[in-house]
């Protein structure tokens, strides 16, 4: 496709109903997107993280009047000196411990468009006057992986995979003999009491919510951890996400005498079920393996095409245990401004030693 520069027009978009226009023209498109690059994600961290200081800078690309890219970003500026500015994709930048932490955020791209769209949106980016650009969990073969290269500053990198399975391909023979060993301990554990392992109607999804919580948040007070579902915008995105978009999320749990002793909660869209959290009964059932056991169901289960453990450690992920497809993923801080940065982390050090409660 011979599309010179001259013929894609570039337009800075300020406002996040303009920006929602191009999300929806993507949607009706052809182009493949995870549930984190959707209206349903995005609209929903936007609502309860969305803060007023910060500026959106998004960009969308149209050829003949037709949109056929576009850049959700937005900069995030410190109020405190030495106001540091940060890029982001939507959907990432809150607070750490409030994170919902979504992964494959990308640029969108029509297929055919990518030889004109990656080296002008570089050229955008290395113009922006920002100190810092931070991508997290982004996919080896993304766009936006792609345009990295091609940005001036200082990377730090940090590499990781994403585990999938393809379910139909997948049988717990493709497992190590230790783990399908465990596997089995359990489902033989198991068969001393009264057991029911399923998925949870829709209608029963909101009403698992506090119990998944809290066999969560006992497990990582325990390690001395806080836990994300300490936060309430944490609690508030995803009890949305169940109220209004309840067939993108799916619970399986494990019950023992109609009471449920391990809960794996996952966000779904056409293809995919992507497992997000977990919790389980230490007190009583420590030594059965529930969590591990109910991702074998799970998997077992899963009426769509992938079962994605999401992103996970390049070395010892549990998650390696259930023999999955690994695929490169990259979290990326791009430095623009060295020396604001280390005069902010200095700052940042002497209020945790001189001004900490």
């Amino acid at each position: 496709m011979g599309i010179k520069p001259q013929d894609i027009q570039e337009v800075i978009v300020s406002s996040y109903e303009q920006l929602e226009s191009a999300f929806l023209a993507f949607d009706k498109a052809e182009e493949r997107r995870t549930l984190f690059e959707s209206c349903t994600w995005l609209n929903t961290w936007y609502k309860y993280y969305w803060q007023q200081n910060w500026q959106l800078h998004s960009i969308v690309y149209y050829h003949n009047n037709v949109i056929v890219g576009f850049a959700p970003f937005y900069i995030h500026k410190e109020r405190a000196f030495p106001y540091v500015s940060t890029l982001y994709f939507i959907g990432q930048g809150e607070p750490e411990n409030t994170e919902v932490s979504s992964e494959y955020l990308d640029v969108q791209i029509k297929t055919g468009y990518e030889k004109a769209l990656y080296p002008q949106l570089a050229l955008h980016l290395n113009n922006l006057s920002v100190d810092l650009f931070i991508t997290k969990a982004i996919l080896g073969n993304s766009h936006i992986a792609k345009v990295l290269p091609l940005l001036k500053g200082d990377v730090n990198q940090r590499d990781n995979y994403r585990y999938a399975i393809e379910c139909k391909k997948w049988s717990l023979q493709n497992v190590s003999k230790n783990t399908r060993s465990r596997i089995k301990r359990t489902q033989n554990q198991l068969q001393q009491f009264t057991v029911d392992i399923r998925w949870l109607a829709k209608e029963d999804i909101y009403s698992m919510w506090p119990t998944l919580a809290a066999f969560h948040q006992t497990r990582w007070l325990n390690k001395g951890n806080l836990g994300a579902f300490s936060s309430p915008e944490f609690n508030s995105f995803h009890l949305s996400l169940i109220k209004e978009h309840v067939n993108n999320i799916a619970i399986s749990a494990i019950f023992i005498d109609n009471k449920p002793i391990a809960i794996n909660y996952y966000l779904v869209d056409d293809s995919t079920f992507y497992f997000y959290q977990s919790g389980w009964d230490q007190k009583n059932y420590e030594k059965l393996s529930p969590g591990l056991y109910l991702h074998y169901w799970s998997i077992e289960h899963c009426t769509a095409t992938t079962y994605d453990f999401m992103m996970g450690g390049v070395k010892d992920s549990y998650k390696s245990k259930f023999s999955c497809e690994k695929l490169p993923m990259l979290s990326v801080s791009l430095i623009r401004n060295k020396k604001k940065l280390v005069i902010h982390k200095i700052i940042q050090l002497i209020k945790r030693k001189f001004f900490k409660r």
